[in-house]
């Protein structure tokens, strides 16, 4: 993207800034046929993964046979004919390996025979898919060294607003989705739409009792049970959880749960459900999942093709060998990161990216330990959490460990002509590597993200941060860094970084210490100042109107996003305005444009979060985290005294909110 092309300079800046950064960006951009936005990250996204295909069609005689698994699930996904001519049989021996459904084949079902915990239980072992509920390893919120097994709600397809009877667009298309798909597998087609409407029913009864993360995420929500106190009256747990980790659960094992109403709520429902709906409801739920792992006949995949563009406006499929490197990357991420690193890596600028991180995090101290409503005491425990902040930037060294990665990827069967068969196989063989975390004590130095994704993360319960930035950033991205602009580097990726960091101190990443251990660390004083500023970006953000689609943000769903985003971006000025004190190259402008330093900052970081998206997209951003970056650059500019400063906005501009905002 470069600066002056992108911009229309015929909005006043202090008007509309994200127009006047972007304007010109957006009325040039093509949303692809085959998604529901474009944005910054797309460029970068489209660059990886053409590198990836790439490198997984090249035959390498030094591959380790991770490696060599890797590219032989590629090309077992490339090969769309051998899995056409497999037609729907392989699918449907799933399906009845589960004991499939009355919709699907009446005589077959044996309502006698069929217990929900048990096969909701094989499902997950098989395929990893999530039913009726959710059941997962995760690390110990009271005690981060512990992997304990949590129970939740699961994922539908629509969201709790879309499942009301008054918005039909999205509940036609999902029925008609469900009806279409289960009839084409049908051997009594004839009951497929009674039976899907009992199951949608069933949907839309469970949903009411769905949590969002900000409600999850509370001290309050996090349950313990132990094996022996679970009431298996209405839901056989102790069946279901055998099931799933065998020789594991004894009496005072715990079980935790942050969605206790969803498990008691399901367990009633399900006692007063027929034994149809819910064979009917759980295969349909192995259906629907399917279009995610596997390459179902078209005649199904007409039917998913045409909810999808309901739902998200795209008209086209992604491309194949885009769907098969997704595949890959999904399932065989680190040896596929160890080859992309060994060809691609450039060390000078994975130094400068921990560098920026290394300044950010200092300049964060420096704002804890300056601001005035914050005691003694709370700010103490913020730097001593912020001092074991632990930085995960670039790659990990076991990616060159040949010994560990064959250890896990290595022992799949993996057949270059046999995709259906591959991803069985690789779903299994996930399942167990994942179940046999449970008997070891959680091992905080691996990395959730690949070096080969365009992202960064915060983790609460390891308090590291992720950047992935060190090996992706391409294009003007690394002019950027090689011309030494400071204001744009930290503009851009700065803040991006500078937005994880800030997630230790979110309001769910608040309620963790530096050990990664949920504890209350902060005073009652300064706990109320902090929710009194953080009330002011809820205010701010319930009054962000989306013009396009008609409607005002959601302030609460996105808060712990929302104060990211504001803190991101007063560390990453900070840093930025230091860097040039201490007489870096990097103040030098960059030639050709006339703007000062600090305000190519400002450009720069709206530029970053370019985005335009169809008004599908702005509904599929309600079951988001995070605004939409229209808000996620307007409202922080809005309520951040330097940019009015630089761009000489006056008090009455829209771009200089009177009542600001400020956590720091």
């Amino acid at each position: 993207m470069k600066v002056k092309t992108s911009l229309d300079e015929s909005v006043d800046p202090c008007q509309d800034f994200y127009a006047y950064a972007c304007g010109s960006w957006i009325k040039n951009a093509t949303i692809p046929e085959d998604s529901y936005k474009v944005d910054r990250f797309n460029e970068m996204n489209d660059l990886t993964e053409n590198r990836l295909k790439a490198l997984l069609s090249t035959t390498n005689p030094s591959d380790i046979t991770s490696v060599l698994n890797a590219k032989k699930f590629y090309k077992s996904c490339l090969n769309q004919n051998q899995i056409a001519s497999e037609g729907i049989k392989p699918f449907k021996d799933i399906i009845d390996s589960f004991g499939g459904c009355p919709a699907l084949n009446a005589e077959k079902f044996d309502e006698s025979r069929w217990m929900l915990e048990d096969v909701v239980s094989r499902i997950q072992k098989t395929l990893i898919y999530d039913t009726i509920l959710k059941g997962i390893l995760v690390p110990d919120r009271e005690n981060s060294d512990i992997i304990l097994f949590s129970l939740g709600q699961v994922n539908f397809l629509l969201t709790k607003a879309q499942y009301s009877d008054s918005n039909t667009k999205y509940i036609d298309a999902y029925f008609n989705y469900m009806v279409g798909v289960m009839q084409a597998i049908s051997d009594n087609p004839q009951t497929v739409q009674q039976d899907m409407s009992a199951v949608l029913n069933l949907e839309k009864k469970l949903v009411q009792f769905f949590k969002n993360t900000d409600e999850t995420s509370k001290k309050e929500a996090y349950n313990k049970i132990l094996y022996k106190n679970l009431d298996s009256t209405k839901f056989n747990w102790k069946l279901y959880l055998n099931n799933i980790i065998p020789n594991y659960f004894v009496d005072d094992t715990p079980i935790v749960t942050t969605e206790k109403e969803y498990l008691i709520e399901m367990a009633n429902i399900v006692q007063t459900t027929p034994k149809r709906t819910l064979a009917n409801f759980v295969i349909w739920s192995v259906v629907r999942r399917m279009f995610n792992n596997f390459f179902l006949p078209a005649q199904l995949k007409a039917h998913y093709n045409t909810f999808i563009t309901v739902m998200t406006g795209a008209i086209k499929e992604v491309p194949i060998d885009t769907q098969c490197e997704q595949m890959t990357a999904k399932y065989f991420g680190e040896p596929l990161s160890r080859i992309y690193v060994e060809k691609y890596i450039q060390q000078d600028i994975m130094d400068l990216v921990i560098d920026m991180v290394d300044r950010m995090v200092y300049e964060f101290k420096n704002l804890i330990r300056s601001n005035k409503w914050m005691d003694d005491s709370t700010k103490e425990e913020a730097l001593v959490k912020l001092n074991l902040m632990s930085r995960k930037v670039g790659y990990p060294d076991y990616l060159f460990n040949n010994t560990f990665l064959d250890s896990t990827y290595g022992k799949m069967q993996i057949d270059e002509n046999q995709h259906t068969k591959n991803m069985l196989n690789v779903l299994k063989y996930s399942f167990e590597h994942v179940k046999n975390m449970i008997f070891k004590p959680y091992d905080k130095s691996l990395w959730s993200l690949d070096p080969i994704k365009v992202a960064a993360q915060y983790s609460s319960q390891t308090n590291d941060i992720g950047a992935q930035l060190g090996n992706n950033i391409q294009h003007d991205f690394v002019v950027m860094i090689y011309k030494g602009s400071a204001p744009m580097n930290y503009g851009a990726f700065g803040m991006f970084i500078g937005h994880e960091i800030s997630h230790g101190f979110d309001i769910s990443g608040k309620l963790y210490d530096g050990y990664g251990n949920m504890r209350n660390w902060w005073s009652n004083s300064s706990d109320v100042l902090y929710k009194e500023k953080t009330d002011c970006l809820v205010r701010k953000y319930n009054n962000f109107w989306i013009k396009q689609i008609g409607e005002y943000l959601n302030g609460e769903s996105t808060l712990g996003e929302n104060i990211a985003d504001f803190v991101g971006l007063q560390i990453a000025y900070q840093t930025y305005r230091n860097s040039m004190k201490k007489g870096d190259s990097a103040k030098e402008k960059l030639p050709g444009l006339q703007f000062t330093s600090d305000q190519l900052f400002f450009i720069s970081f709206a530029q970053f979060w370019c985005e335009k998206m169809s008004n599908e997209g702005f509904q599929l951003m309600k079951r988001d985290d995070h605004s939409p970056n229209i808000a996620r650059v307007t409202v922080p500019l809005q309520n951040f005294e330097k940019f009015a400063f630089v761009f000489n906005c006056p008090k009455t501009s829209p771009m200089n909110s009177p009542d600001k905002c400020k956590i720091y």
